[in-house]
């Protein structure tokens, strides 16, 4: 009979330097203008008392500046669990390992694209490998996955493994969902709307790699489409309907 290893002893089984990589919306972010002032994630905004504007400027590009920056991960809020269980533990862990294992925990400001973030993550382990003189374990979750697969591809030599948690590789039907209709955030509608989504670098990096995702309303057809291809990319108006790029005329599409 084998005996599965408990989750304590997985982690105990690690050493070396551990980065954690959070996923879509599981860092702070903060507004620079209001002295470091809370701006996601808090309670007024889940409870759907405050409703401050989450996207970035339509003309901005890449790493351009913004006074709301990220400033930490969600582990320390009283009123939603995010990674608060997890960290604690891992943390606790390297507090008892006589130094044997060392933990990081990467920020990024979610909003932006794939790119710029990779670049940025890249910079951060860049530092970590000159202090220890060795390559990193990353622990990612979701959009974290797809920053750090991008960091991988690049520098390689940096890493010695990464597990992915939940990471969508090939895109994911939702981001369809939030275009046409917003997400909801406890019982908040009105934060990530629809348009807001179209104005986030980041909602084009979970479009669906295959194409699919649509059917046609008349005859129940499947809709391939591209979404990377520039040429081909749906228009979203901001009545949440889905149109064909150039001329405007709805197509008569549903999700599925």
């Amino acid at each position: 009979m084998v005996q599965l290893a408990s989750s304590h002893d997985a982690f105990d089984e690690l050493s070396g330097d551990v980065v954690v990589v959070p996923g879509f919306a599981g860092s702070r972010l903060v507004d620079t203008q209001r002295n470091n002032e809370e701006y996601w994630l808090t309670e007024d905004l889940l409870e759907d008392r405050v409703h401050p504007p989450m996207h970035l400027p339509i003309h901005v590009r890449d790493d351009a500046p913004d006074p709301v920056v990220s400033q930490g991960l969600l582990t320390d809020r009283p009123y939603i669990e995010y990674y608060s269980h997890f960290i604690h533990t891992l943390q606790q862990t390297a507090d008892t390992s006589q130094g044997r294992l060392r933990v990081h925990l990467f920020d990024y400001d979610f909003r932006r694209n794939t790119v710029t973030l990779a670049s940025r993550f890249i910079d951060y382990i860049e530092t970590i490998n000159r202090q220890q003189q060795q390559p990193v374990f990353v622990i990612a979750h979701s959009m974290g996955g797809l920053i750090a697969l991008a960091a991988l591809h690049q520098r390689p030599v940096l890493f010695r493994g990464i597990l992915f948690a939940g990471t969508p590789f090939h895109g994911c039907i939702d981001a369809l969902k939030n275009l046409q209709k917003g997400a909801l955030w406890g019982r908040n509608r009105d934060v990530f709307t629809a348009e807001t989504q179209f104005q986030l670098q980041s909602t084009f990096t979970f479009l669906p790699l295959d194409g699919r995702g649509l059917q046609h309303r008349e005859n129940g057809t499947e809709w391939l489409l591209d979404f990377q291809d520039i040429d081909g990319k749906l228009e979203v108006d901001y009545a949440g309907a889905i149109t064909e790029p150039g001329d405007g005329l709805c197509v008569n599409a549903l999700l599925y």
